[in-house]
């Protein structure tokens, strides 16, 4: 079972090297490490040259090019491409492996389904557990997602699902995820160990893409789901009043409404 980490890269030299470093520091070194940079002007390919020239990475194999990409899916797209390992790792510049073990740790584990993710850790030390299989649902891909920095997924998954849309620029993950395990009933589980930290600086989380985020959002929606969609603006209607309700009942006042309730409840049984 073969792993291919893949790390993408754009004028982001400080990210690169904690995520090359981080890759570096591995125990097992059973893998190999696609780096795809788009032609970046800072010193990010002196980086990429210098560690693949190593002695220490010599452990394992390093692929690397630097061209003009199109943008993010672009980029990743040529990663799978260009890999050869049965289960692919996205770890792009910035994030890092939690710690020197990961990779053994996906050894140890029985792995056999198309898409297997673990815990996450924010820079801040939050830590991201993996939703179970029966939590997934449409309503929760409706705004969430897994996080691609800790998820492996099966090369041959991209061959019978497709590849990432190029269409969009920072929504496509978010999109296969819910295609192959909403709409291709894609094979699913969960890892018990922490596999990353996520770089919070990315173009996802920037103020400016807010607004991007949340139209290629909707035009994935309206794409994947267009007769559900106004279904689903409803569930998410009614999901907020639940929770308004779960808290006057829990509140200070909560008694007025438990009494409502159980007036409500007499006068059903009459």
């Amino acid at each position: 079972m073969k792993l291919s980490i893949i790390t993408i890269n754009y004028n982001n030299a400080a990210g690169l090297k904690k995520t090359l470093d981080s890759v570096a520091l591995q125990n097992c070194t059973d893998f190999e490490h696609i780096i795809v940079d788009g032609a970046s002007t800072d010193d990010s390919v002196d980086i990429i040259r210098a560690y693949s020239q190593l002695l220490i990475t010599n452990r394992y194999k390093i692929t690397w090019l630097s061209e003009p990409d199109t943008g993010i899916y672009n980029a990743m797209n040529k990663g799978i491409k260009i890999a050869s390992g049965d289960y692919l790792l996205f770890l792009n510049s910035g994030d890092v492996f939690v710690n020197t073990d990961v990779v053994q740790q996906f050894y140890d584990t029985p792995i056999t389904v198309d898409i297997a993710t673990g815990i996450e850790q924010e820079s801040n030390g939050r830590l991201i557990y993996p939703k179970q299989e029966d939590e997934l649902s449409y309503s929760y891909f409706y705004d969430d997602t897994l996080m691609h920095q800790s998820t492996f997924i099966r090369r041959d998954a991209f061959d019978r699902f497709g590849m990432y849309n190029e269409r969009y620029r920072i929504v496509s993950d978010w999109e296969w995820f819910f295609k192959a395990l909403m709409v291709y009933n894609a094979s699913y589980q969960t890892l018990d160990f922490i596999v990353s930290i996520f770089d919070g600086e990315g173009i996802s989380n920037s103020h400016k893409a807010i607004r991007l985020h949340n139209n290629e959002r909707e035009q994935v929606r309206q794409s994947i789901l267009p007769r559900g969609r106004v279904d689903y603006n409803e569930l998410k209607r009614l999901k907020n009043v639940e929770k308004e309700f779960i808290f006057l009942k829990n509140g200070k006042m909560g008694w007025i409404v438990r009494l409502l309730l159980k007036l409500k409840s007499i006068k059903t049984n009459k």
